[in-house]
């Protein structure tokens, strides 16, 4: 499912930047400028993650 909503992010950051062009067309300035956004939008996501992560601590351990 994670998988979907990465696609769909990407999808959505074409479409803002690039449009109802075809890729082979698009220059690649605008190309890297795109795929750059992508990475920091999702290295983002991940430091979120890592807190939220840290944040919960401990809690689905179990004592033996």
């Amino acid at each position: 499912m994670e998988q979907v909503f990465s696609m769909a992010i990407v999808t959505l950051i074409l479409a803002a930047y690039v449009g109802d062009v075809l890729l082979a067309q698009v220059d690649r300035n605008l190309l890297l400028l795109t795929m750059r956004t992508a990475f920091t939008i999702f290295t983002v996501l991940c430091v979120l993650g890592i807190f939220a992560s840290i944040a919960r601590g401990k809690a689905h351990t179990e004592d033996l």
